[in-house]
């Protein structure tokens, strides 16, 4: 004989805070048993009076509902009990439940506002850790989401009130996002034991900017860094000197050697820890740049073809062979072969790439003078490709902008701080514009 089937019962989990809600464990026992009792129906249908206090009712329905995923009446119920009187405890329960049913109704803006209320009305409440990271989370999202429009930040060492005053000047021109250079010459612009800390800018600027709800990217000039070559005189780039014939260093890292990204990725770990948004990489690698006899040796290994870098000075208008396209192209994508993993190593962070403007005109030109192969840019998926172009009224590359870049919410304009105002752009075409040093 078959036993009797029972009704399906669905498991509620009850939010801890609201377990803590009520302090009488005889009222929360009963709570607890009426509202498995309630969860025990294949869906919640309308909400029926579970207590005597329309307080505690209406935030055991609104609980009832989010548990359903039903989460605009359990916002509807929550609100409602926000308006009656109520201890302290049920309603920052009442509150955080409302801001979770906000974030889970895709009503980002409403969660936000809701978590800020529940952070500075419950700061002892068991919720306000897990409130703080994802009302950061919302902020950071909706920082990045939006229509950007930038400047390069280009000083450094402001005071605090000098910092906030320009903050005031940024605002007031719609200013929503920061180019901060990271690195220079002479070290990091941000605390690190990895390298010499010029100063630590970002650490005084990003909070401040975010309390403004503004964006920051740091501009990453991988080629800056020169102090690397002193400590470790195997990473620094073998240079052809077309006058004298030969090959020397150049103080600066090479771009082609795995150890420099790595080494970089161990940095923007560090800057990282300061809140910034993100990364905006600007780099290249010249034609008469990265010719150390390890990469020629394995590029001959690989294409069964000699290259010489003496043979540069043989050659005239740009009429190159092929075997120098196929160097040049190699070398594009080893580079990004350690892009890749430098982006892989810092997944929260948002990327950005600056395109030069001869890789878009013409584009062996481009590979061959920045080091840069569109299509291998392309298939690493940056949320930003920052395209440096003399003038927004260039026209002439919309076709071929499109065809590489479809999504036009990728594409960011660069032009001279000097350039009109954004709203004499199509936005259809853009994802924003940033305003660079002329």
């Amino acid at each position: 004989m078959r036993p009797a089937s029972r009704p399906h019962c669905r498991l509620l989990r009850l939010p801890g805070a609201f377990r803590s809600a009520v302090s009488d464990k005889a009222l929360l026992g009963l709570i607890c048993a009426v509202l498995a009792l309630q969860a025990c129906a294949t869906a919640p249908g309308e909400p029926q009076q579970l207590f005597r206090d329309p307080a505690i009712d209406l935030v055991a329905q609104g609980i009832l509902f989010y548990q359903a995923a039903e989460y605009s009446r359990a916002i509807e119920v929550f609100q409602e009990a926000n308006s009656l009187p109520m201890g302290s405890s049920l309603r920052s329960e009442s509150h955080w439940m409302l801001a979770r049913s906000y974030e889970a109704a895709g009503m980002q803006n409403e969660a936000a506002t809701e978590y800020r209320f529940f952070l500075s009305n419950f700061p002892s409440n068991g919720h306000i850790p897990e409130a703080q990271s994802r009302l950061e989370l919302l902020e950071k999202e909706a920082r990045s989401s939006r229509w950007v429009y930038g400047e390069r930040w280009v000083s450094s060492d402001e005071a605090p009130e000098a910092i906030r005053g320009r903050f005031d000047d940024l605002q007031g021109r719609g200013i929503n996002t920061l180019i901060i250079p990271i690195l220079g010459d002479q070290g990091a612009f941000f605390s690190s034991d990895r390298a010499p800390v010029v100063s630590d800018r970002l650490n005084r600027i990003v909070p401040i900017a975010h309390l403004k709800g503004m964006m920051v990217l740091g501009e990453v000039f991988p080629q800056k860094m020169t102090w690397i070559t002193r400590l470790h005189p195997e990473w620094e780039d073998q240079t052809f000197r077309v006058e004298e014939g030969r090959i020397s260093g150049s103080h600066r890292p090479d771009l082609l050697r795995s150890d420099v990204w790595r080494y970089l990725t161990g940095l923007l770990r560090d800057a990282e820890k300061t809140g910034i948004d993100g990364f905006l990489l600007n780099f290249s690698v010249g034609r008469y740049e990265g010719w150390n006899p390890l990469w020629t040796a394995e590029f001959e290994k690989n294409f069964s073809e000699r290259i010489t870098p003496g043979q540069l000075a043989q050659i005239k208008d740009g009429e190159y062979p092929p075997v120098f396209w196929r160097w040049a192209g190699w070398r594009a994508r080893r580079v990004a072969q350690w892009v890749s993993e430098t982006k892989q190593a810092l997944p929260e962070a948002r990327w950005g790439v600056t395109i030069f403007e001869e890789a878009l005109k013409a584009p062996q030109e481009g590979l061959f003078n920045r080091g840069q192969d569109l299509l291998a840019l392309r298939s690493l998926s940056f949320d930003y490709y920052v395209i440096r172009l003399p003038s927004i009224q260039s026209r002439a590359l919309d076709g071929r902008l499109r065809a590489l870049l479809p999504n036009s919410h990728q594409r960011l304009l660069a032009v001279s701080s000097s350039a009109p105002k954004p709203e004499s752009i199509e936005r259809g075409n853009w994802g924003g514009i940033v305003l660079m040093d002329p």
